[in-house]
């Protein structure tokens, strides 16, 4: 048990590294079309997540939890392709000689902007954590849920897609706006509907709500244009991780007046991230208002 505590410890940390050096990666390469560049890093993890249980479903029925070891050889394979075929960034010389000059401070509107960001996380985790004891609480069979979970985080992967291109054209506070709009009668309605017959309705949700995750970071890092790993780690780490708080709220809440319930009222979390982004688009001024251009120092 200690040694497992221990791994479950440790396993975070190499995707807290990952993921802001990525996305920043991935920004200077199309400075023109960050949103773009955003949303073809998300796809990759989106795509991986509606795979996950399926394929470990897949095999764990066959072979069993000891099987787990296997999947370790498909990070490793592609740690060995990054290596080989992804070239070095050319501009992390220049980077790390101005790493003593001045940095951008954080601005207020990226507070708002993660707050915005913790709404839709706080909605993704707590559907994804509990979402299978409350169909399988209705008598349905747990593949049920697992074909709700799958239609919902493979219409997320094309929600990324879209939502990056689509920032790339419109201000990206609206397209922020509108999907957490959209989010929370999509959210209701995977509750009351959620069904072997209802898909289509948890596939929306994973669509809508994604397209605000390419425009939260890339919006941050145009704030931000010197410090671009520390804009997506504070859009998508904190996010993350007071999202994950959420989950033990509704938990605590779900025990006292229903898991339904306490998931509906998730519901509204996302109203509040929309006051959050139209904050943005009053503190925030060029940057929040339009798709911003390529900057030299990104």
């Amino acid at each position: 048990v200690e040694a497992l505590a221990l791994i479950l410890a440790l396993a975070p940390l190499g995707s807290a590294a990952f993921h802001p050096a990525g996305t920043a990666h991935m920004s200077r390469a199309l400075p023109r079309r960050r949103g773009l560049a955003v949303a073809l890093f998300m796809i990759g993890g989106s795509l991986g997540m509606s795979l996950g249980p399926v394929l470990g479903a897949w095999l764990f029925e066959r072979r069993g939890l000891g099987a787990s070891p296997w999947l370790i050889s498909l990070g490793l394979g592609v740690a060995l392709l990054m290596l080989v075929l992804v070239p070095a960034d050319s501009s992390s010389a220049k980077h790390r000689a101005a790493a003593d000059g001045p940095k951008d401070p954080v601005p207020p509107a990226v507070f708002l902007l993660i707050g915005a960001s913790i709404s839709v996380s706080w909605i993704e985790s707590g559907l994804s954590s509990y979402l299978p004891l409350l169909i399988t609480g209705r008598g349905l069979p747990l593949s049920t849920a697992s074909q709700v979970l799958f239609a919902f985080s493979a219409a997320a992967a094309a929600g990324i897609f879209v939502g990056g291109v689509l920032s790339d054209r419109v201000p990206r506070w609206r397209v922020i706006v509108v999907a957490l709009a959209l989010t929370t009668p999509l959210h209701a309605g995977t509750l009351l509907l959620a069904g072997r017959g209802s898909l289509l309705v948890p596939a929306g949700l994973g669509f809508v709500s994604a397209l605000s995750h390419p425009a939260f970071v890339a919006l941050a890092q145009e704030m931000m244009p010197s410090r671009t790993s520390l804009a997506a780690a504070l859009t998508m780490g904190v996010s993350w991780v007071l999202g994950s708080l959420g989950v033990a709220a509704t938990g605590t809440l779900a025990d006292r007046v229903g898991m339904q319930l306490a998931l509906l009222l998730n519901s509204a979390a996302p109203l509040a991230g929309v006051a959050c982004m139209l904050a943005v688009h009053r503190l925030g001024g060029r940057v929040a208002s339009k798709p911003a251009q390529a900057r030299p120092r990104c």
